[in-house]
């Protein structure tokens, strides 16, 4: 991550009420996951406007079931395009994803919302769908 991206509170904020996380609990996460943080240092993240990049950015969004491009505001177009690019280059159709992703890894998804990430009217899928999407199409998560 470049120094000049913030994460946003709002989408902060907004995933710690999805995922049902209040900060002692998702301090507590991260700890498992190996990072040192306390619980002032987390809220300050949702407090501030905009928060500098923390050093352990790619766990909160693992922890959080998320993308560090979702917290810093800058995957919104990139999604889309990126799975664009990858279904059609390997020749799938959209329906034919949403039944292996049902299939191979009981993911249970539909065209339409397979649509909807492909045109970026949805673009904070759940991580099993983006892990699900990345084997079936050979590419990471990231």
């Amino acid at each position: 991550m470049s120094g000049d991206q913030r994460i946003s509170a709002r989408r902060f904020r907004l995933l710690c009420e999805q995922r049902g996380y209040g900060y002692p609990e998702l301090v507590r996460d991260l700890g498992k996951r190996g990072v040192v943080v306390t619980r002032p240092g987390v809220a300050k993240l949702g407090r501030a406007p905009d928060s500098p990049v923390p050093h352990y950015a790619a766990e909160l969004a693992l922890v959080l079931k998320s993308s560090v491009g979702y917290l810093v505001g800058r995957d919104r177009q990139f999604l889309g395009k990126r799975f664009r690019d990858l279904y059609r280059e390997r020749g799938c159709s959209l329906a034919a994803l949403a039944d292996q992703l049902h299939r191979y890894r009981q993911v249970t998804v539909s065209t339409q919302y397979l649509q909807q990430l492909a045109c970026s009217r949805n673009t904070n899928p759940r991580a099993e769908i983006v892990d699900g999407l990345a084997v079936l199409l050979a590419t990471t998560p990231d």
